[in-house]
């Protein structure tokens, strides 16, 4: 077994422990639902928000929508990306360190993005078999496989995890490009400013081709970058 497969043995039960928290009831949902509806027309009123090709979105049940990352905004961007019947079913992956590290922030964030507790120490396959079994029901994720955000703006290699969960997957990745978010709210600040931000869509990928092993899992990541770099190159045309 090598060293990367090491990273990813798990118990059962620590994946099954991450489903519970993430179960969604009428009121989460309801009140989930109520504060994109308010995210949405801040966004749009204070920084001009505006998704290109959203129909990518609508055409798609379940999928993995993978973007860069250099904003706390960046999570509420994809968010308002979707068709909006769809944010109880698609769960941001997020560092359960940081986003779980009380029980009123936790509900917070549970509430405002939908978050699925991911680890960054080496019980990830947890995290990773919970991703698999939200997508075998019909789920989204929304994952930033750049693991943290950047803090120049410019993206960061992506990590080899997004290669792990999709490999020999039938859902697609959906790539998307979010430009202006780290002009909002750079990392180190806490009050995002008023400044035009943009989310562009790229059309599905699918990796469900790839055997899981090692190789691939860097070569699917890879492809992922390029695509979303893609996407980039495509702002302002």
């Amino acid at each position: 077994m090598s060293k990367e497969e090491l990273k990813f043995e798990y118990s059962p039960a620590q994946y099954r422990t991450i489903l519970e928290k993430v179960e969604n009831d009428r009121v989460s949902n309801f009140l989930r639902t109520r504060v994109h509806r308010l995210i949405r027309h801040m966004l749009k009123k204070r920084n001009d928000f505006t998704v290109v090709n959203q129909e990518i979105l609508s055409k798609q049940t379940s999928f993995v929508l993978v973007g860069n990352h250099s904003s706390h905004l960046d999570i509420l961007c994809l968010f308002s990306a979707l068709p909006l019947e769809r944010v109880n079913t698609c769960y941001s992956v997020a560092a359960a360190d940081y986003f779980f590290s009380n029980d009123i922030f936790a509900y917070f964030s549970r509430i405002v993005a939908n978050t699925l507790p991911f680890s960054r120490d080496y019980v990830a396959y947890a995290g990773l078999k919970a991703c698999g079994n939200l997508l075998s029901q019909g789920k989204s994720l929304m994952i930033f496989p750049e693991g943290t955000r950047s803090r120049t703006g410019e993206m960061q290699a992506f990590k080899s995890g997004i290669g792990i969960l999709m490999a020999g997957r039938r859902e697609p990745v959906i790539p998307a490009y979010i430009h202006g978010a780290f002009n909002a709210l750079p990392r180190g600040k806490m009050l995002p400013k008023r400044s035009p931000i943009r989310v562009v869509i790229g059309e599905p990928m699918y990796f469900d081709k790839y055997e899981s092993m090692e190789d691939n899992w860097h070569v699917i990541a890879g492809k992922i970058e390029d695509k979303v770099k893609e996407l980039k190159g495509t702002v302002g045309k």
